[in-house]
């Protein structure tokens, strides 16, 4: 899997976790709401919420019903008591029920309860839904002591000009209720009142009165009523919403809105957390390898290419098993590409280094090598110069010989720099005709074999069957076998076997023609290092205590002549094995030879 693709995956699983953990949140966030708000519903009138949810928690185990006990708690603390009865009206389950309470019902006598047809010590409420294929029947009855006050107080109560006068242990009973009472005519309209808040109604309509009674929750308060027949009067008492002897349990809010406000609140928080404690793992997950990169590039911007490392002396994106760290894997492309920077920038680094090293013995040697033979020519010419001192003419013949020959050497030199130069700019121009190559390279080892400085060089050729014809320079090509012999005889004892092999290319394209020209000799061979530099212009293989001839320049126009035809250069050397240097020529026919962009070296042990 490529960086792309692992970057597309790390954000998808990212968000999806992100989601996931919202998704959560957000569920546990509403199924708490929601258990408040049905708490909150049950604490003001538990015949609402509370016998659904006690028919939906029952559970039959052995022939016996039971409750869950939360459930249980709550019909304790609304101050009421349960029982469940069968079909034939038999009590078969009960919790705190009164001992006044019977345990057998007839079918018209929960009827007659129910409608206030028999009089009956409490408040009566029936539930009956089926479950599992059971049809349960649920009785819960409870007793308002607001209603028994309200009772008291008709009873007790006597107008005072506007104004309700009641016993002083009511009034007192009122007060820590935080209770409060009114008096309305046949009209709905306050005739007298007790311990009224400011802003409440004097005055109510039958929809108004009804909706009050009926839905507590919205108005925040729950009304008690007793009506006088005769009077035509109605005496409301007005209690808080919370049923007495219950209270809430959600740091004591008292509303859904609060409820849901709080909830809401707490969720956001809760999001916003995961959501800033994802952002700083995901920072450091994909933060902390480009902070690691940047240090990277900075040292190497202050020429120090080795990876920034941990207290341990470990690269930072290591672990000690020299496997990368797992947020480093992310960037691993990255990571490989930034080692192969660093090891092409230390490689060139060096390589630099050493052109300049190599740059300077070679203009030291140049210079050595110019001054020499300029000091000879001055010093003869000084002494020609004498007029105190007669020549003879044989002493002025060796003179000039000297002379000539230093001059002839400087020339030699002064025109390979130029050469290389040229070569080396594209300033050089080749004439191509079609040479016979065995005959090129049979006058080239011809012309050391005749020189008597090569004289004892021992050369053996071996030419390409049938002959090669191939477009070169004549001039150019024989300049580069030329050289590379040349060096093959310099830097190799006095009779070191040479051998030039010339072979043509086989190829599965018809229209490509080529050759191979390799020369191989059985010298001293060369290390990794000077075989690396052997076609460089500032190089010498040879230390500075031994004898070298030539300018130093011939290879590096050997590898220019042969580039300029086209050909590609192989160097294979061992130490006190020999060297081979092979250089192959390929063209599609009817074609010129172009110059070879590749510099393509390889170097064998």
């Amino acid at each position: 899997m490529n960086m792309k693709n692992r970057l597309i995956l790390q954000f998808i699983s990212l968000l999806l976790v992100a989601s996931f953990i919202s998704i959560g949140f957000v569920t546990v966030a509403f199924s708490f709401m929601h258990a408040k708000i049905n708490e909150l519903e049950m604490s003001r009138d538990f015949t609402r919420a509370g016998l659904s949810n006690l028919v939906t928690t029952l559970r039959l185990e052995n022939g016996n019903i039971t409750f869950d006990p939360d459930m249980l708690a709550q019909v304790k603390k609304s101050g009421g008591w349960l029982q469940t009865i069968d079909e034939n009206g038999m009590v078969t389950s009960s919790y705190l029920t009164p001992p006044d309470v019977p345990n057998h019902y007839r079918p018209g006598e929960i009827h007659a309860i129910w409608n206030g047809e028999k009089q009956f010590p409490y408040s009566l409420y029936i539930w009956i839904e089926p479950k599992d294929g059971v049809t349960y029947t649920l009785l819960y009855g409870v007793t308002y002591k607001e209603a028994e006050l309200l009772k008291q107080i008709s009873k007790a109560a006597t107008l005072q000009s506007g104004s309700v006068a009641i016993p002083a242990s009511l009034e007192q009973e009122l007060l820590q209720s935080n209770m409060w009472l009114q008096l309305l005519d046949a009209n709905g309209t306050e005739i007298a009142s007790l311990l009224k808040p400011p802003n409440a109604l004097n005055h109510y309509s039958v929809q108004e009165l009804t909706l009050r009674i009926q839905y507590p929750a919205r108005y925040q308060e729950r009304i008690f009523t007793t009506y006088d027949d005769q009077t035509k009067q109605t005496w409301i008492l007005h209690a808080p919403a919370t049923a007495s002897g219950t209270t809430t349990s959600l740091f004591s809010l008292s509303s859904e809105g609060q409820i849901a406000g709080v909830t809401i609140v707490v969720l956001l928080i809760a999001i916003i957390t995961v959501f800033l404690l994802l952002s700083l793992w995901y920072g450091h997950r994909f933060g902390t390898p480009m902070l690691h990169l940047l240090e990277w590039l900075n040292q190497i911007a202050k020429g120090t290419y080795k990876e920034p490392q941990d207290r341990n002396g470990l690269p930072k994106s290591l672990t000690k098993s020299g496997h990368y760290k797992r947020n480093y894997r992310i960037y691993q492309e990255v990571m490989f590409s930034m080692h192969h920077l660093v090891a092409c920038l230390q490689r060139n680094n060096e390589i630099r280094n050493q052109l300049e090293k190599t740059r300077e013995e070679w203009i030291a040697g140049v210079s050595h090598d110019l001054k020499t033979p300029l000091s000879s020519i001055l010093g003869y010419s000084k002494m020609l110069e004498n007029k105190n001192y007669e020549w003879t003419p044989e002493e002025i013949r060796d003179f000039g010989s000297t002379m000539s020959e230093k001059s002839t050497y400087m020339d030699a030199l002064i025109n390979d720099l130029s050469m290389t130069y040229r070569l080396k700019n594209g300033a050089y121009s080749l004439t191509f005709t079609s040479q016979d190559i065995n005959e090129l390279v049979r006058r080239s080892i011809i012309s050391f074999l005749n020189h008597p400085q090569f004289q004892e060089a021992s050369l053996t050729f071996r030419p390409a069957l049938p002959t090669i014809h191939y477009p070169v320079d004549s001039y150019a090509f024989q300049r580069m076998v030329d050289n590379v012999i040349a060096n093959a005889i310099l830097h190799n004892p006095v009779g070191t076997p040479i051998e030039i092999c010339l072979l043509a290319c086989e190829t599965d394209d018809p229209n490509v023609e080529g050759f191979t020209l390799t020369i191989r000799d059985g010298g001293t061979g060369m290390n990794p290092e000077v075989a690396h530099q052997l076609f460089e212009r500032y190089y010498r293989g040879t230390n500075t205590d031994r004898l070298t001839q030539g300018t130093g320049l011939g290879m590096a126009i050997a590898k220019e002549l042969a580039l300029a035809h086209g050909g590609e250069i192989q160097v294979a050397s061992e130490l006190g094995k020999g060297t081979s240097i092979a250089f192959t020529f390929q063209k599609e026919k009817d074609l010129l030879p172009s110059y070879h962009l590749k510099n393509l070296f390889t170097h064998s042990n």
